[in-house]
């Protein structure tokens, strides 16, 4: 019962940890979309994807 216990405990510290980097993940894409970031002139958009057949 105490393994048990450990793994849904461990489990529920790394559902935390990964909500706290989608959130971050969110944030850094908002960013991105809004212009506000230093990336944004070098991210390739779906305007300069050549087509499947290239």
């Amino acid at each position: 019962m105490d393994t048990l216990d450990e793994a849904i405990a461990q489990q529920e510290r790394r559902l935390m940890q990964l909500e706290r980097l989608g959130k971050a993940m969110q944030a850094r894409l908002q960013g991105l979309r809004s212009g506000s970031d230093d990336l944004q002139g070098q991210m390739p958009g779906p305007e300069d994807e050549l087509p499947p057949h290239y």
